[in-house]
């Protein structure tokens, strides 16, 4: 179950393949008692033994485990530390007010997968850090410039019907800043906008 799924981490998949072999050998112990011991194992202590195993063997692994809820519940669930991967490099990102009647806009587009579902959104800040409105949408399937661009468009287009004539507009994509600038191609689909 845990050992098939690719998208688990490696601490997680090393924890699956233990609940496969403390399985194994728990029943193999449980029927040997039986067998020669008579001694009968409930089924609660089977249980007991394999967690225990998979616990061991999961606090014994140095392996680093993806931070997905489904993961965390799993591990914590049997009593496993989780280690997680550190970040390579913090970087602090300041936000900045605009100035005086200045209407501050940071969009932001992605897709999930190129071409992929798509989406964008903004939201518009004055100069006291007060928001002055939001939005986000959907684009369908379209790859993540165009998402980009298509939102800081609309973006303007709602200032513009807003009647916020100076405008601060902020996006994470140097190529719709290139595009703004006159240095850069736009996608075809948004050149009649």
């Amino acid at each position: 179950m845990l050992a098939c799924n690719n998208s688990f981490s490696p601490k997680t998949e090393a924890s699956g393949g233990c609940y496969y072999s403390s399985h194994c050998q728990t029943i193999w112990y449980c029927r040997n008692q039986d067998r020669f011991q008579d001694n009968v194992i409930s089924m609660k202590r089977a249980i007991i033994r394999i967690k225990a195993s998979i616990t061991l063997s999961g606090n014994s692994s140095s392996a680093t485990a993806n931070t997905s809820l489904q993961e965390f519940a799993i591990l914590k669930s049997l009593n496993i530390k989780i280690n997680y991967k550190h970040a390579l490099k913090i970087t602090e990102v300041r936000w900045f007010p605009p100035i005086g009647s200045t209407v501050k806009i940071n969009s932001d587009g992605a897709a999930k997968g190129s071409p992929g579902h798509s989406g964008g959104g903004a939201i518009f800040r004055n100069s006291r850090g007060d928001i002055l409105a939001c939005f986000s949408d959907y684009f369908g399937v379209n790859d993540a410039l165009f998402a980009e661009l298509n939102t800081a468009m609309l973006a303007i287009d709602f200032a513009k019907r807003n009647g916020w004539n100076n405008i601060w507009l902020e996006c994470d994509s140097s190529l719709v800043v290139d595009i703004f600038k006159g240095n850069g191609m736009v996608p075809w689909r948004l050149l009649n906008k």
